[in-house]
């Protein structure tokens, strides 16, 4: 049988290319198998970085939301801290005492202005509370609410009103011609609005600090869980 030149050019080129298309094992490549394969790859690889990314984001989130509580329960600590100072100046009845002085020169320019600075850290501690929420800052609250309802025509004489919110504003018109004797109703006595308050406040102020000290002590552990995660490698065996 006679081969032609054109025969065993095709017959090499055919077995070059079945050849090209072996594996070493004897089997032949499947390039859709192939594709699959590193599509399949790919799609779990994709999986694992978005996992990774969400798993980074609720971490930020989580440490976003660490960081505002315990810059609510600071300023909260700080307001109420200064509130009771406020309060303290105004119910004093020592010597050279506010309304020691006041009573002296008949000039209540110094009551006026502790009690503008009261108004204004209360407000501040009020905002904290309500911006933090949770059953004891909103118990607490409340507390305060009630205690300027039942102060509230006292407070309205020396022109301290309070807002939906639980805000208290000042007219100061009204509050800078205040007598004396109104001013004692409220700022004055075991029993007054102040004193009230003083002792509210002074239980805020202690509930801000126990949730700090919890916020430090949960912050502390986390870095601990996460040194001993992350330096793990570091430790060798003897």
């Amino acid at each position: 049988m006679k081969i032609s030149k054109n025969n065993i050019a095709f017959s090499t080129i055919r077995a070059k290319m079945i050849r090209s298309r072996k594996t070493k094992g004897g089997g032949f490549y499947n390039t859709s198998k192939t594709n699959n394969s590193v599509k399949a790859r790919a799609a779990t690889l994709a999986q694992k970085n978005a996992a990774m990314a969400q798993s980074g984001r609720r971490k930020s989130t989580a440490s976003s939301m660490l960081e505002e509580t315990r810059s609510n329960y600071t300023a909260m600590k700080s307001a109420a801290e200064d509130v009771q100072s406020y309060l303290g100046h105004l119910l004093s009845t020592k010597e050279g005492s506010l309304f020691q002085k006041a009573e002296e020169s008949k000039d209540t320019s110094g009551i006026v202005s502790e009690i503008k600075s009261f108004v204004e850290d209360y407000n501040k501690m009020v905002r904290k509370m309500t911006s933090e929420g949770g059953a004891v800052n909103e118990l607490y609250v409340r507390q305060l609410k009630g205690l300027v309802v039942s102060n509230r025509s006292k407070l309205e004489n020396i022109g301290i009103t309070e807002d939906k919110n639980g805000l208290l504003t000042i007219d100061r018109e009204k509050l800078e011609s205040a007598d004396l004797e109104k001013l004692k109703n409220v700022f004055q006595g075991e029993d007054s609005f102040a004193s009230k308050v003083a002792e509210k406040v002074k239980k805020i102020e202690e509930n801000a600090q126990t949730n700090l000290n919890s916020l430090n002590s949960a912050t502390y552990s986390s870095l601990l869980a996460n040194y001993g995660s992350s330096g793990s490698k570091y430790n060798f065996l003897a």
